[in-house]
């Protein structure tokens, strides 16, 4: 902010101007063949023009003859989240019980008739913003950059999600999500949940403070943000022992597959047919096989069709 005075040889008291008690004037000029300022001060501030400026400063410098130009500062704002809480509660839907369905854990493995049963779990997440430097701040909360109104008490968003589907979670899908939370106006305070029968609900959300006090200079006051980001898992599945034994059996043969194999030959390093992140092909196989067999071996098929090889070559260079 810049406000201009006109004087004359000596400084006068700016008009509007309430500097702290002790300093008389802002500062001074000596009467010599022209105006000269005895130097650039920093004073406090209490008023500029009757509104209030509590901790601002100004800078004072002689621009020509017969102007001096005050700078105020912008005030030192900031904003931050608190960790997130979450509190369990009771789920809408109740688990049927145990259902069969044909499915393999892994390709090694024939799709056969195994049990499952799924779990519905439901949470609440509460999220607390922190600011300083402001006198009254206003907070304002976006899901997904859309305003969530303190008179609302959900929202819906299109979302991808996975939903459990035969004991197994389908890939990635759109869904209307319906989001409820709870918002009183200009708090900073937000309480979210969702009992969607979904996985991998994800949305960002984001706070926004402002200055909201008519007694401060609100242009002195900038708007600062802050996203974060939050998830549900919702569904979970829970597998008859068999599948458990099968699946830990196939991340077995593997491994004892590529040990053999490894000591017969030491075969050149593939070289990763897609775009280069930082992470070998053969190392994002070899996690895939403990946490994911089946996606494991989906691209063990796609790697060795890329590369043109067989499909034994590519699980003989696993580790």
């Amino acid at each position: 902010m810049l406000v201009d005075v006109e004087i004359g040889i000596q400084l006068q008291p700016i008009e509007g101007l309430v500097v702290a008690p002790g300093l008389e004037t802002v500062s001074h000029a000596k009467p010599k063949d022209r105006p000269i300022v005895e130097g650039v001060d920093r004073v406090e501030l209490w008023k500029i023009d009757g509104r209030h400026l509590r901790g601002g400063h100004v800078t004072v410098e002689l621009i020509d003859f017969l102007r001096v130009v005050v700078r105020v500062d912008e005030r030192r704002v900031g904003v931050g989240l608190d960790d997130v809480v979450e509190t369990t509660l009771p789920p809408s839907r109740v688990d049927v019980g145990w259902q069969t369905a044909d499915m393999s854990p892994c390709f090694m493995f024939p799709v056969s008739p195994h049990r499952f049963r799924n779990h519905f779990h439901n949470k609440m997440l509460s999220i607390r913003a922190t600011s300083f430097g402001y006198e009254q701040p206003l907070y304002q909360w976006f899901l997904n950059d859309q305003l969530l109104e303190p008179t609302e008490h959900s929202i819906t968003l299109n979302l991808n999600v996975k939903a459990a589907e035969h004991g197994e979670f389908s890939s990635a899908k759109p869904e209307n999500i319906t989001l409820s939370y709870d918002l009183k106006p200009g708090s900073n305070k937000l309480k979210i949940s969702c009992d969607e029968p979904y996985s991998g609900i994800s949305a960002i959300v984001k706070v926004v403070v402002s200055e909201s006090s008519h007694e401060v200079l609100q242009n002195l006051y900038p708007d600062r943000s802050l996203w974060t980001s939050i998830q549900f898992n919702n569904v979970t599945i829970e597998h008859d022992q068999a599948y458990i034994d099968e699946q830990r059996a196939c991340a077995k043969r593997i491994r004892d597959l590529s040990d053999q194999y490894a000591k017969n030959r030491k075969p050149p390093h593939l070289v990763d047919p897609g775009p280069r992140f930082g992470v070998d092909v053969i190392n994002v196989i070899n996690a895939l096989v403990l946490s994911n067999p089946a996606a494991a071996n989906a691209v063990i098929n796609e790697v060795a069709r890329l590369g043109k090889i067989g499909k034994k070559e590519v699980i003989g260079q696993l580790r």
